[in-house]
């Protein structure tokens, strides 16, 4: 079906019920109203209620029946059974009424008006209906503060010969068709016959016919979170398509409408290897004032390399992260692989040598850290090697003897025979193995025999 026969279509339901209101007066017997009135109770002097009313499967929830009388609902709910063309409350030729406080659901009009003037309609209710205000024939009454929201044609119609009448401060919101209908002519809001002032509209199919009668709704929302500095450090949150940034614990965002996604940033940067990721309440959608929290976890970044850099295989490093970032307080464990053609030494750890050949390091991630797995080629750690020996103080006839067998081992790396220099390297072992305990302690003799085994092993 096309909008215009859907259109053609809800006008004549519009045509049908008012020839149905109209007629109300004339084919439902009276209900004279008491301090509680019921169902399809009329009204003859000012009504407070008490309680509520329904569900009423009569085609009028209440029905105003005298000039200058107020009906105050207290906030209390007139509910139908959707009952054809019925109204939750009807005034059909009468002046000076005032209507206010009510909720009014489960009808085909919520509040019909119709032969009247001087009507006031004042913070009442309208949802779950078809329309929410259907007003005709009526002039200079005020339409105020009122809520149509949720109804499944239009939240506010104004019809045949509606002149003359002022609606101020209302809103219709989510309707399946309009937010405002006024299909009057005259010199009011938009050329209609009314005028309209600061009347609020969004979600609708259609918000306003004509434009121009409402604007959207528009609401503040807070968005706080904890876990990041609360100076110094920007954060942000992007609600719909536009992105909002402080340094504080909270954004306020204004002027927003309708219904929106938001997202918290995440991950946000701190200072040099310092960041912050969300990890509750990060996103959600809004659609009315309030405050929304988010949570940030601090997190540091582990750099791990090789010295030389560029290395293979890298270190391996437990628990894998592939960022690099971890959260604060996570233990680490750095392990150094073995690299053909070269010898593991040592981790460094922030600049500063931990145990020698020990290829696992622990870190523990309470700031940013650098590991550097520090790696040496045959030749330069036989070199370590002679260092190592001579920091001992060994005797010198023993010293001799050692000097000789790495000196000689150097020359065959450097003329390029490595079996040579494998073999002289193991002989360098089998002496400080004789002295151990001797003029070595069996401390000294491990140190240097796993260095030299270390070498013999990288050697290809």
């Amino acid at each position: 079906m096309n909008t215009n026969s859907k259109m053609m279509n809800i006008r004549t339901i519009s045509v049908i019920s008012v020839l149905l209101m109209s007629s109300f007066t004339i084919f439902y017997p009276t209900v004279f109203a008491s301090a509680d009135p019921a169902c399809g109770s009329d009204l003859f002097s000012d009504t407070t209620l008490s309680g509520d009313i329904g569900p009423c499967s009569t085609p009028v929830g209440l029905r105003i029946s005298n000039n200058n009388i107020t009906l105050d609902c207290a906030g209390h709910t007139i509910s139908g059974t959707n009952v054809p063309f019925s109204a939750g409350i009807v005034s059909a030729g009468f002046t000076g009424i005032t209507i206010k406080n009510c909720n009014v659901t489960g009808f085909f009009q919520g509040i019909y008006i119709d032969f009247g003037s001087n009507v006031n309609l004042a913070s009442n209710t309208l949802g779950g209906n078809a329309f929410g205000i259907f007003m005709q024939r009526t002039s200079g009454s005020t339409i105020t503060d009122n809520t149509n929201d949720g109804n499944s044609q239009d939240g506010v119609f104004m019809g045949f010969e509606a002149s003359g009448n002022t609606l101020t401060g209302n809103t219709a919101n989510n309707n399946s068709i309009r937010g405002f209908e006024d299909a009057t002519t005259g010199s009011g809001t938009s050329g209609t016959g009314n005028t309209y002032s600061s009347n609020a509209c969004s979600g609708n199919t259609i918000n306003s016919s004509p434009n121009g009668l409402c604007g959207l709704t528009t609401f503040s929302v807070t968005f706080d979170q904890s876990g990041i500095p609360s100076s110094g450090t920007t954060w942000g949150v992007t609600v719909g398509s536009s992105h909002y940034t402080g340094t504080g614990t909270s954004i306020t965002v204004s002027g927003l409408s309708g219904t929106s996604s938001y997202i918290y940033d995440s991950p946000v940067a701190g200072s040099a290897g310092t960041r912050y990721t969300c990890n509750a309440g990060c996103s959600g959608s809004i659609s009315g004032s309030g405050t929304e929290s988010a949570s940030y976890t601090t997190q540091y970044l582990l750099t791990v390399e090789t010295s030389p850099s560029g290395l293979t295989p890298a270190p391996t490093v437990s628990p894998v992260s592939a960022s690099g970032y971890y959260d604060a307080g996570t233990p680490v464990t750095l392990t150094a692989n073995t690299i053909p053609g070269y010898i593991f030494t040592n981790w460094n750890v922030d600049g500063t040598d931990q145990s020698l050949f020990a290829n696992t390091a622990s870190v523990t991630m309470n700031g940013p850290h650098d590991g550097t797995a520090v790696y040496k080629t045959p030749q330069q750690a036989l070199q370590s090697l002679i260092t190592l020996k001579e920091s001992m103080g060994l005797p010198q006839g023993l010293t001799t003897s050692l000097d000789a067998k790495l000196n000689a081992a150097s020359n065959s790396l450097n003329s390029g025979d490595g079996n040579t220099a494998k073999n002289q390297l193991n002989a360098f072992i089998n002496e400080v193995s004789a002295q151990a305990g001797k003029k070595l302690t069996q401390d000294q003799a491990n140190q240097l025999i796993s260095v030299a085994q270390n070498i013999i092993n990288s050697i290809s």
